[in-house]
């Protein structure tokens, strides 16, 4: 489905990275056990915290701001945790 989003719309569009994180948020939690975590890196840092803000099983463990060649990034690091 993610690789179907980002044919349809494109790479780099902030309507597609909101479909993609709310994808993330919503699909990736069921890939870890509780207490596993996610890390994401984005500038879109709006975006994905409030797609991941939609589903209480996450919670934002730290988020790192990054320079990477002249672009201001975050690391995100989510944790699944038991509800």
């Amino acid at each position: 489905y993610a690789t179907q989003i980002l044919k349809k719309n494109g790479v780099g569009s902030k309507e597609k990275n909101k479909i993609l994180y709310r994808f993330l948020a919503d699909k990736s939690i069921n890939w870890l056990r509780a207490g596993g975590k996610a890390i994401f890196i984005t500038n879109s840092k709006s975006l994905l915290k409030n797609a991941f803000a939609f589903n209480p099983r996450w919670q934002l463990l730290e988020q790192l701001p990054v320079q990477v060649r002249g672009l201001n990034l975050a690391i995100f690091i989510y944790q699944k945790i038991d509800t």
